[in-house]
């Protein structure tokens, strides 16, 4: 059974750019697309369903946001309840958060890397790895991480407050990616 996984369609408020949309969804999509051109048929569902429910651009308008976005290949969050092999169904709000319902924007995707994060209240980023019994930290390059999460280093940042210390874990879904 899949767990549900919300992104953000908009900045938070504590953010500097509160407000604005992330492009989440479409940077998402952008992650599984194929060789072809676009995304694999079994997206292209999800897709309609989302501009039925929660977007007003025309359907050219999308296309044409999707094919400049880079793509999305995790998430962070808090707490450590994510296993290689788990799947999520991926959904945003299709208005206010927790006042609206949910729109599934693609079909269930499979956890193919996780590790544990720590963002310090100095902005210091360390991964930790448990590979076959052994513990090492590794200090990410920030700027590539950030790519990766579908954000810009000074965007990534600003998600987590700098006067507190965040951990979590990074929910990858791309099995190329590695910390």
């Amino acid at each position: 059974m899949s767990k549900v996984l919300t992104f953000s369609r908009f900045f938070p408020a504590y953010h500097p750019r509160v407000g604005q949309l992330t492009g989440f969804v479409e940077k998402i999509w952008r992650g599984f697309k194929d060789e072809t051109y676009g995304l694999p048929k079994e997206w292209h569902s999800y897709i309609r369903d989302y501009t039925k429910a929660v977007d007003d651009r025309s359907a050219i308008d999308l296309l044409s946001y999707y094919l400049s976005v880079e793509p999305k290949y995790h998430t962070i969050r808090a707490g450590h309840r994510w296993r290689v092999g788990d799947k999520f169904s991926p959904r945003v709000w299709s208005g206010k958060p927790y006042r609206s319902k949910q729109a599934v924007i693609g079909p269930d995707i499979e956890v193919k890397r996780a590790w544990n994060i720590e963002i310090k209240a100095n902005d210091k980023i360390i991964i930790d790895h448990c590979d076959f019994g052994t513990f090492c930290e590794v200090n990410p390059d920030v700027m590539v991480l950030a790519k990766n999460d579908g954000l810009s280093t000074v965007d990534l940042l600003n998600w987590f407050p700098n006067n507190k210390d965040f951990e979590g874990q990074i929910i990858c879904w791309n099995e190329n990616i590695e910390y």
